[in-house]
């Protein structure tokens, strides 16, 4: 149990057209839509205060390509090129609608978190536009 009501009380319900994210190779991937946390939750126990591990339990979106694709790199630098086996090798663009659950704030490169209510429909919402490698 969390401390801090997560998600937040701040985000909000928004439809987002269009929205990227870091998806594995195959669009079917079950990995694909699982939040950070859910995939490995003892990575996130002891060492992370309850905002992070909030953050952790929403998915990433980016509201603009150069964003997601300049935050990738960035990140490719400070942990290395396996980056891949954790946040995935393309770029997949699709949507979002107010229905699908609740959003956070923009960050500079257009980074929020999201946290969805089911994610079922992601997966015929989204195409590959972009190969990391």
């Amino acid at each position: 149990m969390l401390a801090e009501a997560c998600p937040p009380e701040y985000f909000t319900y928004q439809n987002i057209d269009p929205v990227f994210r870091w998806v594995f190779d195959a669009l079917s991937d079950k990995n694909n839509f699982i939040s950070q946390y859910h995939r490995k939750p003892k990575r996130f126990l002891e060492k992370n205060n309850d905002i992070k591990k909030c953050k952790a339990m929403g998915l990433s979106f980016f509201d603009n390509f150069e964003g997601s694709l300049k935050r990738y790199s960035d990140l490719q630098n400070q942990i290395g090129d396996k980056i891949y086996e954790t946040l995935g090798t393309k770029i997949a663009q699709g949507y979002l609608t107010e229905e699908d659950g609740v959003n956070g704030d923009f960050d500079l490169t257009g980074h929020f978190t999201h946290h969805p209510y089911s994610t079922k429909e992601y997966f015929d919402r989204f195409n590959l536009i972009y190969s990391f490698q």
